[in-house]
């Protein structure tokens, strides 16, 4: 388990590295979407670029993981990112033509990521290390938490577009703002106080208060009808630029996974080694004092033999050992 593990631990930043990039994608094609294609053009084919690298990368890294160590379920997980990502061109291609309806791209995305967002949680059944069982439970709820995050970047550039947001709107606004503390508030039960120290340090910032006051003209719109002169582009920027701090809080987890993972595997050789020196050192001792044993038993049988061969063939001579 400890080697496929591992493998698990070092796949998982391959993932959440390419989940960034679709997320940004899916939020730029729901803007260029609003726009009817006249902003977030050339955002958007510079993003396909982007995307396409990572893609890449999870092609080439897939290529040689062995999937079929992980049992059936795992296998199947994998089938169905390969079959989201099959469709990835022809989404494209309808969304640049504006002929796909918003919520079926949105739909499409959103199905994509959390396909692979639960492959990551796979660590989870195999860990038997409870502090790599942490780590993970932490790194899962982090990563939902930051595809709350993204959602909220999309819900929020549709209502800045509008200049206002409308009920239904705003109410998927601050569940993804809900959504998002409650997985944050998970991750943070389960980060080592390093890993906190890390996320405090990190998420914070001119980035941090900026989004927080585009949040509060947001939610103040429900009652006065309007967001003031905040642009669609504008909120779009400062979300990204909080994706990014999460990003980095989320290689983070991923590192401490794999180190983790390096050193249950250590650990776990360790103790076979220590336990096979043990079985060997336990053989020759068993071996030396079967061979004692057995000297102890033959050598006198061999003495008693030869005297009573000599007693048979008439010597009365002979002495008899061992009867004093």
């Amino acid at each position: 388990n400890s080697l496929k593990i591992e493998a698990l631990a070092v796949l998982a930043p391959s993932l959440s590295n390419l989940v960034h990039e679709l997320q940004l994608e899916r939020d730029t094609t729901a803007s260029y979407t609003n726009n009817k294609g006249k902003e977030f053009k050339v955002e958007l084919k510079d993003q396909w670029k982007n995307t396409d690298t990572l893609l890449q990368q999870y092609q080439d890294t897939m290529g040689e993981f062995e999937v079929g160590l992980y049992g059936e379920a795992f296998v199947k997980k994998v089938e169905n990112i390969s079959k989201s990502l099959a469709q990835l061109n022809r989404i494209r291609k309808e969304s640049l033509a504006l002929t796909i309806k918003r919520k079926d791209l949105i739909t499409y995305y959103r199905r994509t990521i959390t396909r692979f967002l639960t492959t990551v949680e796979v660590m989870a059944v195999l860990s038997e290390d409870a502090a790599f069982t942490r780590t993970i439970a932490a790194y899962t709820s982090f990563s939902q938490a930051k595809e709350r995050a993204s959602r909220e970047r999309e819900a929020g550039a549709s209502g800045y577009h509008a200049g206002k947001f409308e009920p239904g709107l705003y109410r998927t606004f601050v569940q993804m703002i809900a959504s998002q503390s409650a997985y944050l508030n998970d991750a943070g039960k389960f980060a080592s106080p390093e890993e906190f120290k890390y996320f405090n340090e990190t998420i914070s910032g001119p980035v941090i208060k900026s989004v927080n006051q585009m949040r509060s003209a947001a939610f103040k719109s429900i009652t006065s009808n309007t967001v003031g002169d905040i642009s669609e582009k504008q909120w779009f920027d400062k979300s990204t630029a909080r994706l990014g701090l999460l990003k980095l809080m989320e290689d983070r987890f991923a590192s401490d996974l794999i180190e983790l993972a390096e050193t249950t595997r250590s650990d776990q050789e360790n103790r076979f080694v220590l336990i096979l020196v043990s079985l060997v050192v336990l053989l020759a001792l068993t071996v030396i004092i079967v061979i004692f044993t057995v000297r102890s038993i033959v050598g006198p049988v061999s003495d008693l033999t030869e005297v009573m061969r000599k007693l048979a063939s008439g010597d009365n001579t002979v002495k008899i050992t061992g009867t004093e």
